[in-house]
């Protein structure tokens, strides 16, 4: 399951950043966990296999990401479609904040991901 949320609470240093519900793994459009200024983001419960076709307009604009694993599963970005191209693995509970200054490889340029766990690697 994919979708794209806004939320408008502010999220304490230590949780989630807002926009980023529990048991998901979410995605922004800009640095800091932030999309136009808004807490927008992407958000997977399980896997995408193609950002093209559910939310077009994501595709290669990923900038941030993070991780909010109720399970404590990691979760693994790529560059292409059906899980191909470089990755980039997020630990349960954690993020990078500015994919343009750490991981260059896959900023602006994640186009599926999932969590690392049989019942999604395998979707």
């Amino acid at each position: 399951m994919l979708f794209v949320v806004g939320a408008a609470a502010a999220s304490a240093a230590s949780a989630a950043p807002s926009g980023c519900p529990s048991g998901y793994s979410c995605g922004w459009k800009d640095r800091d966990y932030l999309t136009a200024g808004t807490s927008k983001a992407l958000v997977f419960s399980c896997f995408v296999k193609d950002i093209t076709k559910v939310a077009g307009a994501w595709d290669n604009n990923i900038t941030s990401v993070f991780n909010n694993s109720s399970g404590g599963n990691t979760a693994i970005w790529f560059t292409d479609i059906d899980y191909k191209g470089a990755k980039l693995y997020v630990s349960a509970n954690s993020g990078i904040k500015r994919l343009n200054e750490s991981n260059a490889t896959v900023n602006d340029r994640i186009s599926s991901g999932y969590f690392d766990t049989a019942a999604c690697r395998n979707k």
